[in-house]
């Protein structure tokens, strides 16, 4: 259960830090997807939105695309998104990400981003401006009932606010 678990906030983290700020992330523009906040949505067909606005941090994105638009256990979710960082972005950034149902903390993961963003063919430094990104995930076969909370906050090697994002998906 508890490897199930970490593949699933694995899989959801690679949507929300879908820009390698890979760290978990949302799901889709069906009815049985909620989206957290609408004033702080990103465009796109995803539940994935900012936790707090998005005015004063490095990283804004544009859009986050997911196909198929509802992920499917046991299928790939192909993740395509676009985000603008205003400065560059070095080694030393974390992601932090946190998994939850209802009350109950399932996961809490502090990633370092320049080793993540390795994955999707990037590496550290980041340099300013704008950055698209491809990534599929395996969606785990079996995923527990259950609505989940995800969030990912993305912090600077100085601690400065790259990206904040969270998503709410159900399954």
């Amino acid at each position: 259960m508890r490897l199930t678990i970490r593949s699933l906030a694995w899989a959801v983290s690679s949507l929300l830090c879908a820009y390698q700020f890979e760290s978990v992330a949302g799901i889709s523009s069906d009815e049985s997807q909620k989206i957290i906040s609408n004033d702080n949505k990103i465009p796109g067909n995803s539940p994935v939105a900012y936790c707090i606005s998005p005015e004063n941090s490095i990283l804004t994105i544009k859009s986050v695309i997911l196909t198929p638009s509802t992920p499917i256990p046991g299928q790939k979710l192909k993740i395509e998104a676009t985000g603008d960082l205003s400065e560059d972005i070095i080694d030393g950034a974390s992601v932090k990400v946190q998994a939850k149902v209802g009350y109950i903390t399932l996961l809490t993961l502090t990633l370092d981003l320049c080793n993540e963003i390795t994955k999707i063919g990037e590496s550290c430094p980041l340099k300013k401006g704008t950055h698209n990104i491809t990534r599929e995930v395996d969606i785990p076969q079996y995923i527990p009932a259950g609505s989940y909370k995800v969030s990912a906050d993305v912090e600077s090697v100085d601690h400065t606010q790259i990206t904040c994002l969270e998503a709410t998906i159900r399954f």
